[in-house]
């Protein structure tokens, strides 16, 4: 009884072991609370070049291949979204800063793309691999292969409400008129019906 419970307990524990490395080894993020005190210096992304000496969206990358870790500080946009995200492609990363995203190589730690700057929500839908990211006037899609559409102006100044069924994101649009206008939108495609007549 000694020796297999012994065996079952080496077991068990190899089992927790190979738990806790898997976990590590899938592992390509982490938020930071801001810049680390020590170590490495970290790489710099700023969609104008600019600010980039002050803090902004800290975040820490995991390569694979046994590479070192390493810490990105990202600008922020004009609005308080801060999201990591998984690309679809399944390798890149997509840092939200302040609602401007930057589409990282965790890799070569290289900046492969950076659009928005004023987006303020990102709606994830995993049967179709995609995100479409919303600012107060429209929305954009992006899939594994890129940006795949823009819809065209919703509202005014302001979205709210938003509902996803099926293919189907519904809302509410702010109008000039200082009312809001049910809308939805085909998430497939970006084409959308109602909201406010901006155009």
């Amino acid at each position: 009884m000694g020796s297999s419970a012994q065996v079952l307990s080496r077991e068990t524990a190899d089992r927790i072991l190979y738990v806790v490395r898997l976990s590590i080894a899938v592992e390509k993020f982490k938020i930071l609370a801001g810049l680390p005190a020590y170590g490495e210096l970290p790489e710099q992304f700023s969609a104008t070049e600019m600010g980039t000496h002050s803090e902004g969206f800290v975040v820490q990358f995991f390569p694979a291949q046994n590479l070192a870790s390493w810490v990105g500080n990202f600008q922020r946009g004009l609005t308080s979204l801060n999201e990591v995200l998984e690309h679809p492609d399944g390798s890149s990363v997509i840092v939200v800063s302040g609602g401007e995203c930057y589409i990282v190589d965790v890799e070569s730690r290289k900046l492969k793309e950076n659009f928005g700057g004023a987006f303020e929500t990102v709606i994830r839908i995993p049967e179709k691999n995609i995100f479409i990211f919303g600012t107060s006037t429209d929305f954009e899609a992006l899939d594994s292969s890129g940006r795949v559409w823009q819809s065209r102006r919703i509202s005014w100044d302001g979205i709210r409400s938003l509902k996803l069924e099926s293919d189907t994101l519904t809302g509410e649009a702010w109008s000039f008129e200082d009312i809001w206008i049910p809308f939805s939108l085909d998430v497939n495609s970006g084409e959308h019906k109602g909201g406010a007549k901006v155009e």
